[in-house]
């Protein structure tokens, strides 16, 4: 049973979602989840790194939960990027802005010992400070 949804820069991971049994589709479970470089703490390190508050809803004091799907391929590579919930427009903005930038995982899902797309929903947090 997959863990329940955390927040990412508390030590948290990205949390997988049901994908279709077809081949070349991404896939929710697989016998190897993908590797980011660093595990979990180096994913919530890059997210804070690339992750830029608009200064806009900073300024209102607006925060939030942004939940970023994205698709980790066959090579590691992080694509299909889309908000699945967002919060405000510059904050769903800045969250997607952030997964683009995150270095490829390190290895791909597999299944039977070969690689598959892995599909993942990450929670980006803004929280003024």
């Amino acid at each position: 049973m997959p863990p329940p949804p955390a927040e990412v820069g508390d030590g948290d991971i990205a949390i997988p979602v049901p994908g279709p049994d077809v081949p070349g589709k991404p896939v929710m479970h697989a016998e190897e989840s993908p590797v980011f470089p660093g595990g979990d703490l180096g994913l919530a390190k890059e997210l804070k790194r690339h992750l830029k508050y608009p200064k806009e809803v900073l300024e209102i004091g607006l925060q939030g939960k942004v939940y970023v799907q994205y698709v980790v391929g066959v090579d590691g590579s992080i694509g299909d990027i889309k908000v699945v919930r967002g919060v405000h427009p510059l904050m769903d903005k800045a969250a997607v802005d952030a997964v683009k930038h995150l270095p490829n995982y390190s290895s791909p899902a597999r299944m039977n010992g070969k690689p598959v797309p892995f599909q993942l929903v990450l929670p980006v947090v803004f929280q003024a400070q």
